[in-house]
């Protein structure tokens, strides 16, 4: 917080809009990490990305970064992803989508891993749990 006088005199507090900016960013920067490095991984050109912040991130919050794969388009070899992040207590900080080029084939891979469990093809109805 910082401090600062009013036009009366009085002392007010105000908090600082740079540091809530820069958790900003470092949230989002976990998009980036989950995308590059996990799904669709190294090699993906990041196209563009819409982001909602839906609640401050503090100090000490422990965030987790969720990236799915919303929609394919195999001709143009596009995915869709949607991507949020949420805080220690499951609330949703931000929300949004990206548009990517995985490098070819990667996307198909993890489908076909997805709908398959280390024990062969998963029922209809159930999803696996990925950890």
């Amino acid at each position: 917080m910082s401090r600062g006088r009013g036009m009366s005199g009085r002392t007010i507090e105000e908090p600082q809009v740079g540091m809530a900016a820069e958790f900003a960013k470092l949230t989002a920067s976990l998009i980036l990490a989950v995308v590059g490095m996990k799904l669709p991984g190294p090699g993906t050109i990041y196209l563009s990305q819409e982001l909602r912040f839906l609640r401050p991130v503090r100090i000490g919050d422990t965030i987790m970064a969720r990236v799915e794969v919303i929609e394919l388009v195999k001709e143009k070899n596009l995915a869709k992803l949607r991507t949020t992040c949420t805080n220690q207590k499951g609330e949703l900080v931000l929300d949004g989508t990206a548009l990517v080029m995985p490098p070819r084939g990667k996307l198909e891979q993890e489908v076909a891993k997805a709908k398959s469990g280390p024990l062969g093809p998963i029922p209809a109805g159930c999803r696996p749990i990925r950890g």
